[in-house]
């Protein structure tokens, strides 16, 4: 988990992407279109990661905040919490929350989004 904030640091797409589950983001409150995909799903959620990665990596976000919780059911998920503020402009934050599951001891990151 902690090698996303250094990737997005970097604006590095490349560990960004490998850190992301094939449905990365799928699971959203707005209605899935009938021919979407895990595939399609995937493409969308790295063009969300890239922009973000930009975004940060251009204003030098900070985190804040952070808070991990952790708990196991049908597997191991990690509920990260944080707000990110930009440096240039300080008034600007916005709390964030991702998602991450345990496969085969890799954390792989299913959601990332504004809370």
């Amino acid at each position: 988990m902690w090698h996303w904030g250094r990737a997005c640091a970097r604006g590095d797409i490349d560990t960004l992407s490998a850190l992301q589950t094939p449905d990365y983001n799928a699971r959203t409150t707005q209605p899935a279109p009938r021919q979407a995909s895990a595939t399609a799903a995937a493409q969308t959620g790295i063009k969300e990661v890239r922009a973000q990665a930009q975004a940060q990596a251009q204003a030098q976000a900070q985190w804040r905040n952070v808070s991990v919780f952790r708990w196991k059911h049908q597997g191991d998920v990690a509920i990260v919490n944080y707000t990110t503020v930009s440096a240039s402009s300080r008034a600007r934050s916005i709390d964030r929350r991702q998602y991450w599951s345990q496969d085969n001891g890799h954390w792989r990151m299913f959601f990332d989004g504004m809370v």
